[in-house]
């Protein structure tokens, strides 16, 4: 999915593309969350991690530590997702962030845009 854009904007188009579990990776702490499914929030800035336990769901700043492998990492963070879709809830369903967003279109019509796509608007017969 080709995506520049705000951050709760883009978990909305990851979901309405069918995504059922989000994994949000951020290094400035965003606290993006989202109604319909469970955002799992990821940083490996160890520092943001401390400043905002009650919103991160995973800090991975073992890895730039040296004091975790990438394996080690990975199947750790394997695991969480393994308990969110399981019914663990994230910190965000815990504190009620439930971002939801808009997208709206530009004025004219646009080519190129997501998935190749014609900018078309949804059912118009093209």
């Amino acid at each position: 999915m080709k995506y520049e854009s705000h951050d709760g904007e883009v978990v909305t188009g990851m979901v309405g593309c069918g995504a059922q579990i989000v994994t949000f990776t951020t290094g400035r702490g965003n606290p993006t969350g989202f109604p319909f499914v469970p955002v799992i929030k990821v940083t490996g800035n160890g520092s943001c991690f401390q400043k905002m336990q009650a919103d991160m769901d995973y800090d991975a700043s073992g890895i730039i530590a040296g004091t975790r492998t990438i394996r080690e990492m990975g199947e750790d963070f394997f695991n969480t997702v393994i308990r969110v879709a399981s019914g663990e809830p994230v910190k965000a369903e815990l504190i009620g962030a439930d971002e939801l967003f808009v997208i709206g279109r530009r004025q004219g019509r646009q080519t190129g845009a997501i998935n190749g796509s014609t900018g078309a608007e949804p059912c118009e017969k093209t």
